[in-house]
């Protein structure tokens, strides 16, 4: 079954779950480096409150696997009706968003791709850097419903009546705030051992490499950290060269290393990484950052 004839049955079963009365929609989404989403959502006929949005292309992979129809439609259903009513929630979510006062201690940058956002960059607020393109969120924090992101457009900046610049500056200084800090690559590597319980050996997990992962708390959206710029890096790293790899557009890798001619090693390690683990849509670079401590800039190798 291809795509489109599953996700018109999962949409007629789901809808059939609800009863009468139901009328079910699909919403086109765009994500992160040109990748569209198809999202399902149910609304009671004649009002205004909606089901979650549901995004189908995970469940597709599961039917794949499973070749189990009946049980993604419960799935999703069940997903759906835990939380059909969202109004309060939506209707909170637009009062916050509508003042700029209220909103701007919780915006936020989000570096991205430069290749392949270029639709985004028609609607959301945005600035180029280096090769990749900052965006901002916002980010809200909802009571027993967990965490809202809010990508930022265009529009919304006129209807605040503040510059792009405005809110650079702005999520760019709450950031500093965020929990962003650098871990070891062995001890995670250690830790996941351990939360496994499995009995292995604690190997030498940088390979012999000193090398750390850089993120925010959340772990989401954290490789905007390298935004933190020459201040941060000389600081935690005692003014140290470094290569940066960029591993997704949740963290990036430092590595520990002086030579500028090991560049073409690790933008080979990028891309084997990026095909090997990394999803289309959380792909952040195909190469390599190099960090010189003199003169305190990060570029491309």
């Amino acid at each position: 079954m291809d795509y489109a004839e599953f996700e018109k049955q999962v949409t007629e079963k789901v809808l059939a779950l609800y009863g009468d009365g139901y009328a079910a929609h699909i919403n086109d989404g765009l994500i992160e480096n040109g990748i569209g989403k198809r999202g399902l959502f149910i609304a009671k006929e004649g009002e205004s409150s909606m089901s979650p949005i549901i995004f189908l292309d995970e469940y597709y992979r599961n039917y794949v696997n499973w070749a189990d129809l009946d049980k993604i439609a419960e799935d999703i259903y069940d997903v759906m009706h835990q939380k059909t009513d969202m109004t309060g929630v939506m209707e909170r979510v637009v009062s916050w968003l509508s003042n700029w006062q209220k909103v701007k201690t919780d915006v936020f940058p989000i570096l991205l791709s430069g290749k392949n956002n270029e639709k985004m960059q028609e609607t959301y607020a945005n600035r180029p850097w280096l090769d990749l393109l900052i965006f901002y969120m916002a980010r809200l924090e909802i009571e027993n419903e967990g965490v809202s992101f809010v990508r930022i457009s265009k529009k919304q900046l006129e209807e605040w009546g503040v510059t792009e610049e405005e809110v650079y500056e702005q999520a760019t200084s709450n950031m500093k705030g965020d929990g962003y800090r650098l871990r070891k690559m062995g001890d995670i590597v250690s830790n996941l051992i351990r939360e496994r319980g499995e009995d292995l050996p604690v190997l030498d997990a940088d390979g012999g490499q000193e090398m750390y992962v850089l993120t925010n708390q959340r772990g989401i959206y954290g490789a905007a950290g390298i935004l933190l710029g020459a201040d941060y890096f000389n600081e935690v790293l005692q003014g140290r060269n470094f290569f940066l790899l960029p591993s997704s557009i949740h963290e990036t890798i430092l590595v520990m290393d002086e030579d500028r001619k090991h560049g073409g090693r690790y933008s080979e390690m990028v891309c084997e990484v990026n095909d090997a683990v990394v999803e289309e849509n959380e792909m952040l670079s195909d190469h390599a950052y190099f960090y010189d401590k003199e003169s305190g800039v990060l570029e491309a190798v």
